[in-house]
């Protein structure tokens, strides 16, 4: 009896071994739970999308997938850093298609920035500064992209940039399951331990019933 249980044991600490040892997803546009974007921006702003026009080809992004493009946008309101004059200037290198100018693929998994043509749109996004005096807007640097500045997501856009500059502790962003991978990697090791905890257990009650059977 006592060396099934051994046996039994040794099988579910050799089990949760491997589900440690194996390796997490990698996602291309992810965040951990102590991701905080106010502290990662340059610069916060809020303003509107005048334009935008797409940047020639160099050395650096010859080949890519993407096409580089220069948007324009007139800054109503700065919530970080400074910026110089009114309009200022996001270059964005992975979010229009180099093979369909229409196509707008910021969310295919390079952290490109726009999904559609953003002319017009009114946002709340944290850059990051580039030597040049441009900017580079950043998937997961998004506070808000709507039509003008109002209503209920606006308004949690507001709150979500306050609770990240003056709270005393971060929240815990993407602790979810998810891109992130924090809850569902977890969730999973959990739940093939507790999995091989109960076969373990009824294999040790179906021996103990068997042996007790033998006895009589």
């Amino acid at each position: 009896m006592a060396r099934l249980l051994s046996v039994l044991l040794s099988l579910v600490i050799l089990a949760l071994a491997t589900q440690i040892g194996t390796p997490r997803h990698a996602y291309a546009c992810s965040t951990g739970p102590d991701f905080n974007p106010v502290a990662k921006s340059d610069v916060i702003v809020e303003g509107r999308f005048l334009g935008y026009e797409v940047l020639p080809d160099t050395e650096m992004t010859r080949g890519s997938p993407y096409v580089p493009v220069k948007v324009e946008m007139a800054v109503q309101r700065v919530f970080k850093g400074e910026v110089v004059g009114t309009t200022i200037s996001l270059v964005d290198p992975v979010s229009l298609s180099a093979h369909d100018e229409d196509a707008w693929i910021g969310a295919s998994g390079a952290c490109g920035a726009f999904d559609a043509d953003p002319t017009g749109r009114y946002a709340i996004m944290g850059l990051s500064r580039n030597e040049d005096g441009t900017y580079r807007p950043h998937r997961m640097f998004w506070f808000f992209l709507g039509d003008g500045p109002d209503g209920d997501v606006y308004v949690r856009a507001l709150e979500r940039i306050a609770s990240f500059a003056d709270a005393a502790e971060l929240p815990p962003l993407g602790s979810g399951s998810g891109p992130s991978g924090g809850g569902r990697e977890v969730g999973s090791f959990v739940a093939a331990g507790a999995a091989i905890l109960g076969v373990a257990l009824l294999g040790t009650s179906a021996a103990v019933r068997v042996r007790g059977r033998r006895r009589w």
